[in-house]
């Protein structure tokens, strides 16, 4: 039975804008840093739960278990989050799926305020 890792990722808040028009990747040691390959979605397709949402997904296969460090990038590292430090997670079998989600919502918890990422 394969098993799925869900990496409940990155929720950060965003000024309206350019990046909003852009494609957001996930780039980190699986992938070499290549911020080019590994697409995220929102139009409920490669992991996407709903279209259109704000919140970008991708379904990825993970050769090796092992810690893994990443960071949703624009296309060619244009800007990338989080700014300080990188995400991480750990699968425990070769060849696990994972799920990788990037919500760009805004979210009015009180956690970050208004305006503070780019």
């Amino acid at each position: 039975m394969k098993k799925l890792l869900t990496v409940v990722a990155l929720s950060f808040v965003l000024a309206a804008g350019a990046a909003f028009a852009q494609p957001f990747y996930v780039a980190g040691d699986m992938n070499g840093w290549d911020a080019t390959v590994a697409q995220m979605f929102d139009d409920g397709t490669n992991g996407d739960a709903v279209a259109g949402d704000g919140i970008h997904s991708l379904l990825m296969n993970i050769a090796f278990a092992g810690r893994y460090e990443w960071k949703a990038a624009l296309f060619g590292w244009g800007d990338s989050w989080p700014h300080s430090g990188n995400s991480w997670f750990y699968t425990t079998s070769d060849n696990e799926d994972v799920l990788f989600t990037f919500n760009i919502n805004t979210v009015g918890d009180g956690w970050l305020a208004d305006g503070y990422w780019p």
